[in-house]
């Protein structure tokens, strides 16, 4: 039923439903020095139709023999065969197995493989030797790369994990260590309890030598934080956020958490930024360790919205699951929304919602506008769509839409919904119209009609706003929607609507109205503030953008320049206007004035904004003749901001101010300030003789000064940092800034540095970001990266790393031509036809290229005036 309901035409990717899980008992042993792993497995199963056959998925596992028991009967797999490209093995049996309960069990082995998937192995220093640890990595469909499975998020089971491990390692998986046994052989042989009812791709378990700190909450759940030997004091932080935050979440949601521990572990290779495991969540370093010499403010601040994430997912994904892939926003969406909900609770500070709109609607937004967007609610046609699918749109919009969606229904009936669905649908799966069954039932407004028109078709619309009438403090408005799209209007056959909840703001009145159909009229009245303006999209909850018609701006631009409009709502106004125009809805010369407004900006996140705009036109005119007069026009908007906040960071200066100080200092060095990069090297050079440290806020703009502009003898000397720091975010920092030298045989050098094992392969994207955004390096890291392909490719295998780094290679240019080619190569290479981020790439080029044939000649003209 399922598999008819969510992909009609195709039913090539679900198991048979002839079997059914129950519970899994499984014992592992691996190798930590062949890299090899044994296992032994019993599964309780269903008989749900007498058959001869049971598929499941395994993939790169041999499996030795498999048999099943039921009741007095044994059945032996005559055979076993294996389906590669579905990832899947097939036990035949000569006899046929009735319906009922039985036992399968299977003995296999596998590899501890490199890639970052599965059961695999990460490389760290311990007492100045090369150690592995073995750790998995199971979503989305990696846990049949471990072990046998219904490697399916609706295919429930209970799990009973044994490793078998050396004595002198530490095993931690999802559940608390149960019993322990040793061995004859200097093993261990330890069993963990029983797993409530979950999805396979939530199992882990971990090997490695560990340290930890440990705390109990106020309701008794233990927490730990399991880092690298000598690491354990900086895993401090997360701790505390830990017990808050989960804490917070289970009085919030009025659910308590139903397992008895919680660990959250620091992995040295990691793919993601984390994993939530349920009760054993997995972290990159840089997002769960912090270090109060080391870690940037920036980096803190990911650190909390990451642990808030995870957790968040201890209910949304783990109580309940999503009942198929296509719903992965019911996770990623929710979570993503969720990991503000605690720091605006405890660290208003941040203000975490105006930065929400800056980052994470801004980066919705913005992939949203491509016309090979997808919906939230995307088909699913095979497994290999499902890693592609972990993007902006399932994690950004989905939030965004919830944000919206909190807006239209309010706080107080939203978390009651919350509560009943949770309760309703605990270790169960759900679909996205089942919460919105819940919510309408406690708000009674239509929530399934007016979210299904958001969660169904791609896309947004951009709302234009004309006056038909006005009067004293007065306005009869239209409002008409169309389709947004980064390339211009949309085709006449490109007829989408959305059902847009807009709030207006009159001068302090506002005015809430729903939009059914292409356009309606309004009246509303102004408040009391003075000069009046007239603002749609009130604190930029809705998913959308605006367009004014030209009598609304001078009194919008009044109230950005006096700060009468909130943050939120004039980073709003500017994000919209660069968008209108660079789709060639509105004038740029307009927008590039805008930014004037501006110039007494105080709000960090309107600040990003600010940034943001500047580096989608900087990457249009980067390689043009009158680039150095674009540096000149950011240098003269810009430098004041430097004038008034300095280099170096103030006893009272809060998170926020610390941030704005190191983007404002990296925007000016990118844009060739020689007072910014003569101080950048003078205070490295000072840090090299031990008289100064560097900042952690602004040592990565440094560092990257120092690659760009510095010697040959400067470079080698940011290498070796790079291959002897022992701190996660200062290795990050350094990688990145090594992609940023203008010096061709460097560059080159550079390139080839990456295939050596002085990169670990997570970070790897790091570096082609940061050769790709360098317009001395684009070319020939496109070419580098087609011609050693293979070679990068073994190494990371498929998945959304592989991907990243070949969209970041050939993802900034501005050519139809380049566009092609990257077309040509990505079919040549057999990237899957529904890899978003591929066919994304292509059509942003092909819109730079666009906005570059419109917008060079008036810009040109407009930056001359900078000379």
């Amino acid at each position: 039923e399922l598999q008819n309901k969510l992909n009609p035409t195709r039913k090539l990717m679900f198991l048979p439903p002839n079997v059914s899980p129950v519970s899994y008992s499984l014992e592992l042993t691996p190798n930590l020095e062949s890299f090899k792993f044994l296992g032994e497995e019993q599964v309780q199963i269903v008989i749900n139709e007498k058959t001869t056959q049971i598929t499941l998925n395994a993939h790169e596992l041999t499996l030795h023999q498999a048999l099943v028991r039921r009741n007095t009967d044994t059945f032996k797999a005559d055979s076993i065969t294996y389906d590669t490209k579905s990832q899947r093995a097939t036990l035949s049996f000569s006899e046929p197995i009735e319906t009922g309960s039985a036992v399968l069990e299977i003995s296999f082995e596998g590899t501890l493989n490199d890639q970052l998937t599965g059961f695999y192995r990460s490389k760290y220093q311990h007492e100045g030797k090369d150690r592995y640890m073995a750790t998995t990595q199971f979503e989305a469909v990696y846990a049949r790369k471990a072990f046998p499975c219904w490697d399916e998020p609706a295919q429930k089971a209970k799990f009973n994990i044994t490793l078998i491990i050396p004595s002198d390692r530490v095993a931690i998986s999802n559940m608390p260590e149960i019993e322990r046994q040793t061995l004859n052989d200097n093993r261990l042989k330890i069993k963990f309890a029983e797993s409530p009812i979950m999805s396979t791709y939530l199992v882990a378990f971990i090997i490695g030598d560990f340290d930890y700190i440990e705390e109990k909450t106020k309701n008794g759940t233990l927490v730990r934080i399991y880092t690298r030997i000598g690491k354990a004091e900086q895993g401090r932080f997360a701790l505390d956020v830990s017990l808050r935050t989960l804490t917070f979440y289970e009085e919030l949601f009025g659910v308590p958490f139903p397992l008895p521990k919680l660990d959250l572990l620091a992995i040295p290779d990691f793919a993601m930024g984390a994993m939530e495991n349920w009760g054993a969540i997995t972290y990159r370093e840089t997002r769960l360790l912090v270090d109060p010499d080391h870690t940037s403010q920036q980096t803190k601040l990911a650190s909390l919205q990451t642990i808030n994430h995870e957790i968040a997912h201890m209910w949304f994904g783990n109580l309940v699951t999503m009942k198929w892939w296509n719903d992965l926003w019911l996770n990623e969406g929710f979570a993503r929304f969720m990991e503000h909900v605690p720091i605006h609770k405890f660290s208003p500070e941040y203000d975490v919602w105006t930065k929400f709109v800056s980052v994470v609607t801004s980066s919705a937004l913005s992939l949203d506008a491509l016309k090979t967007s997808h919906p939230i609610q995307v088909e699913i046609v095979d497994d290999n769509m499902i890693d592609s699918i972990f993007d902006a749109i399932s994690y950004a919009k989905g939030a965004s839409l919830i944000r919206m969606l909190v807006g239209y229904v309010g706080e107080q009936d939203f978390y009651k919904g919350v509560h009943n669905y949770l309760q309703r649908y605990q270790y169960k799966n759900a679909t996205t119209e089942m919460l919105w069954e819940e919510l309408a039932k406690v708000c009674g407004k239509p929530v399934a009609e007016v979210m299904s028109s958001w969660t169904s078709q791609e896309g947004y619309p951009y709302l234009t706003v004309q006056a038909t009438e006005s009067g004293q403090k007065k306005y009869k408005l239209k409002i008409t929607q169309e389709r947004y799209l980064a390339s211009g209007r949309p085709s006449d056959e490109d007829t989408k609507h959305w059902k847009v909840p807009v709030t207006i703001d009159f001068a302090g009145k506002i005015t809430n109205i729903l939009l059914e159909g292409d356009s309606t009229n309004v009246e509303v009245e102004a408040g009391n503030i003075e000069p009046p303006y007239l603002k749609v999209n009130h604190l930029q909850t809705g998913f959308y953008r605006v367009s004014y018609s030209p009598e609304f701006w001078p009194g919008l631009e009044a109230a950005i320049r006096s700060k009468t409009l909130l943050p939120v709502d004039r980073l709003g106004l500017l994000n919209d206007a660069g968008a209108v125009a660079l789709a060639g809805i509105g004038e740029i010369g307009h927008f590039l004035n805008l930014l004037e407004a501006y110039a007494n900006e105080e709000s960090y996140p309107v600040f990003l904004v600010i940034a943001q705009e500047l580096s989608r036109l900087r990457l249009l005119v980067d390689l043009l003749p009158f680039y150095p007069n674009f540096n000149s026009f950011v240098r003269r908007l810009i430098r004041p901001f430097f004038d008034r906040l300095g280099w170096d960071n103030q006893p009272s200066d809060i998170s926020t101010t610390v941030q704005f100080r190191s983007s404002v200092i990296g925007l000016l060095a990118k844009s060739e300030d020689e007072e910014i990069i003569k101080e950048a090297f003078e205070k490295y050079r000072r840090s090299l003789d031990g008289h100064q440290t560097l900042s952690a806020d602004y040592r990565s703009v440094i560092f990257g000064i120092v690659a760009r502009h510095g010697t040959s003898e400067d470079y080698e000397a940011l290498v070796k940092r790079f291959e002897n720091t022992t701190h996660a975010e200062e290795e990050r920092d350094l990688l990145v800034s090594l992609g940023k030298t203008r010096d061709p045989q460097l560059i080159s050098r550079f390139q080839e540095y990456l295939l050596t094992d002085k990169v670990r392969s997570q970070d790897l994207f790091y570096a082609f970001d940061s050769l790709a955004n360098n317009p001395d390096a684009r070319d020939s890291t496109w070419e580098w990266t087609k011609k050693n392909w293979a070679a990068i490719f073994s190494r990371l295998g498929p998945g959304s790393l592989a991907a990243h780094c070949l969209t970041s290679a050939g993802g900034t240019f501005t050519s139809d031509d380049r566009a092609s080619e990257l077309a040509e190569f990505f079919k040549e290479h057999h990237f899957h036809e529904g890899d978003a981020s591929v066919r994304n790439s292509v059509e942003a080029t092909h819109t730079r290229a666009a906005r570059l044939a419109r917008l060079s000649e008036p810009l040109a003209a407009y930056f001359a005036k900078m000379k």
